[in-house]
């Protein structure tokens, strides 16, 4: 089984991005808030500090990128699809060659998202807080070839996209963490499972991407010995050629959260995008975690990232928050920044330039000299000290 892959969503994402340069945005500046926010048909835009995210309309999906440098990637987070699946050989871990059913979720199969209107909530006088929602029904194919969906309007699928002025606290089972204020956008997840069937659990895949500079990922690991390590995954090799039963496990950690930062290639942290490692259901009535783990594989211009949610079939809505978000220390805010952190380099290319232009110059006065027979005067001014004939 084949999942359509980068031509699809990256020719969504180019109809999109055109569509939205057409349209006029209206942007809010009537009240006093803490970010600018502009709306159009195509998506939402919050402009909070040197942190601007695009939330789309067509399927979820979301590009951040660091407002003030010139030399930004740009990062992308979507969520194409959601697969239900049975955990054929036992192991615990996602790949493709278990899914039995697909619920894309862009509107070329489709999907209709709707969206809410931007609010702005005070959950105290210090701190305020913005935030938007979009929510779709979607139904399920049972192949990537199909048409039609075989079970329709299976799942209500909601998010709400915020960004608080102040960090923000939660926790969860396994401690503590924090949102960071004006940097992060918060996504909260909210699956609704309207006709439950016979699978070992839920899939929801990841596609991330960076921008030009920004092609290596870090992901936060625990090793076999308990130690909490980075393992590096450069999305340059195209591992689909594997097949669909390949993937690398994501070895999580007892952190509170999964992380994985997008980096250079000197491991400069720019962006992270970051899973709470408990999600949370609603089985028979009762509240109760559920159980998790990840798995990814590289396509050559992407990371695609499985997040498995093993859910019992009485499992009526779950909810997962995940967060996104730049890393202001691994920008360039300024030319002056730019100048300082390569005085080197310029120093050096300036000098080689420098000599370049003399030794041209020397080497034209030589040929020049030569010609005028040993004279730095030129044949045009001895020509006119010559006095004039009669």
């Amino acid at each position: 089984m084949t999942v359509p892959r980068a031509g699809v969503w990256t020719s969504l994402l180019c109809a999109a991005a055109v569509l939205s340069v057409l349209a006029q945005p209206a942007v809010a500046q009537d009240e006093d808030h803490f970010l600018e926010y502009s709306v159009d048909d195509f998506k939402v835009v919050f402009m909070s500090g040197n942190f601007t995210t695009y939330i789309l309309y067509d399927w979820p999906s979301v590009a951040f990128e660091h407002a003030r440098d010139y030399f930004s990637s740009t990062f992308q987070v979507s969520l194409p699809v959601l697969y239900l699946f049975n955990d054929t050989d036992g192991n615990g871990v996602f790949t493709r060659s278990e899914a039995v059913y697909y619920g894309y979720l862009d509107t070329m199969h489709l999907v209709a998202w709707n969206v809410t209107d931007v609010v702005f909530l005070e959950p105290d006088s210090a701190s305020e807080e913005a935030l938007v929602g979009l929510w779709a029904v979607f139904g399920l194919f049972d192949s990537p070839e199909a048409v039609e969906p075989v079970v329709e309007d299976w799942g209500k699928l909601t998010i709400w996209y915020s960004i608080s002025e102040s960090p923000v606290a939660y926790s969860n089972s396994m401690g503590n963490y924090v949102v960071d204020g004006k940097l992060d956008l918060r996504l909260n997840l909210s699956l609704e499972i309207l006709k439950p069937l016979n699978c070992s659990g839920v899939a929801l895949e990841q596609d991330l991407k960076g921008g030009w500079g920004s092609d290596v990922f870090l992901l936060t690991e625990e090793d076999e010995q308990g130690e909490v390590n980075s393992t590096e995954v450069l999305v340059n090799v195209d591992e689909t050629e594997y097949g669909d039963a390949f993937a690398h496990r994501f070895r999580q950690t007892q952190l509170p959260t999964q992380r994985i930062d997008f980096v250079k290639e000197d491991w400069t942290a720019q962006a992270h995008y970051k899973l709470s490692s408990v999600p949370m259901a609603n089985h028979s009535g009762e509240l109760a975690e559920v159980s998790m783990n990840c798995s990814y594989y590289t396509t050559g211009s992407e990371m695609v990232l499985h997040t498995a949610y093993f859910l019992p079939n009485d499992t009526t809505i779950m909810t997962h928050d995940l967060s996104l978000g730049i890393d202001e220390a691994g920008f360039y805010t300024g030319v002056r920044d730019w100048f300082s952190e390569n005085l080197a380099a310029i120093l050096i290319a300036t000098g080689t330039v420098a000599t370049i232009i003399s030794v041209a110059i020397l080497l034209f006065m030589y040929r020049r000299m030569k010609k005028n027979g040993g004279s730095w005067i030129g044949a045009s001014e001895n020509r006119s000290k010559r006095p004039p004939k009669d």
